[in-house]
This record gives structure tokens, sequence and C-alpha cells, in this order.
């Protein structure tokens, strides 16, 4: 073990349960993690928790303490824009602005 490995671990890792980001198994990141001489690895899957549990479990096994942690994409909706009206006169046409952006596909609302 080299003191540079013990010393650094991988706090953004995925594995096959991200769809379409990884195709490393839980069992072969742990593996590999104790191949190279590190003691902690984090699971950081997008948006999923699936493979947690078999990932604590690879991880024991292979004596490398488990993270567990998940990338959350988050994204305002872009089906409205919001604006700040000026003074409560300016609220008045609001009802009509929601109606007719919820009549309106995105694709066209959508600026260049």
């Amino acid at each position: 073990m080299t003191t540079r490995a013990a010393n650094f671990v991988h706090l953004n890792v995925h594995s096959w349960y991200s769809l379409l980001s990884a195709t490393a198994s839980v069992e072969a990141l742990a593996a590999r993690a104790a191949q190279d001489g590190m003691t902690h690895l984090a699971l950081t899957d997008t948006n999923v928790l699936y493979g947690a549990v078999a990932f604590q479990r690879a991880c024991l096994a292979a004596g490398v303490q488990p993270i567990i942690g998940m990338t959350a994409t988050v994204a305002a909706p872009n089906s409205m824009t919001l604006q700040q009206a000026p003074n409560a006169a300016a609220h008045r046409p609001a009802p009509a602005c929601r109606s007719e952006c919820a009549r309106t596909p995105a694709a066209e609302r959508a600026g260049p």
C-alpha cells in the first residue's frame, strides 16, 4: 500500500446502477479500491441509491470502508419563466399568463 493511496478517497464514483453513466459493478469497484490500497470508497450514482446495499456488502468484504451518497440532478422547470411584478396592479394579468403558458408547448415558449 502506498501512502498516496491510503490518503486518497474517490468521492465521485458511479456504478452500473447509474443509467447510461458507468459499466462497473459495485463488486469490481470495491475490489479495485482494495487492490489499490484504498481504505475508503464512495458510491455516488446519479439519482438512485439502488446499489447502496450491494456496495456496502462488497466494500466490507474487500476491507474497504464504504461511503454512500448520491449525485442528484436538480433543475428548475423550464416550462415557465417567472417574473417579479413592480407593483400590485401588475399582478392582475398573471392568471391569464399562467393559463397561456399551460396551453403553449414548452418548445414554442423557449427563447433564442
